[in-house]
């Protein structure tokens, strides 16, 4: 379990999900809503595919990363892991991460632009 974690590159994802966690907060800063829920879900989602974009690059740059001697070590080039099991481990739920990003974004623009049409801000 710990390789596929470390497979997903948690440092760079998280980077990610606090961009995401950034512009809700300036959004409810704006609208004076905060859909705990929904962003919630949104940072999820996001940090799950960004995790599965980062697994589908260390796919592409297998055969790269095993002549560099800094990328040799890690699991695709090591043989720790198949590029079978990282695709399926990685990518399988995306569609259902994108329908929730899909879900929460219109969830948290509708808010948003009620807030605003109300004047209530």
């Amino acid at each position: 379990m710990r390789t596929y974690w470390n497979f997903s590159k948690p440092r760079v994802w998280l980077i990610f999900v606090l961009e995401g966690l950034a512009g809700s907060v300036l959004a409810w800063h704006a609208s004076g809503v905060f859909p705990w829920l929904w962003v919630g879900v949104a940072m999820m989602a996001i940090a799950r595919a960004a995790a599965g974009a980062e697994a589908l690059t260390n796919v592409l740059d297998r055969s790269l990363d095993a002549v560099m001697l800094r990328t040799r070590m890690r699991p695709l080039p090591r043989g720790t892991i198949t590029p079978r099991e990282a695709i399926s481990n990685q990518e399988g739920p995306h569609v259902i991460v994108y329908r929730l990003l899909w879900l929460a974004h219109w969830h948290i623009a509708d808010l948003t632009c009620h807030e605003f049409a109300l004047g209530t801000r």
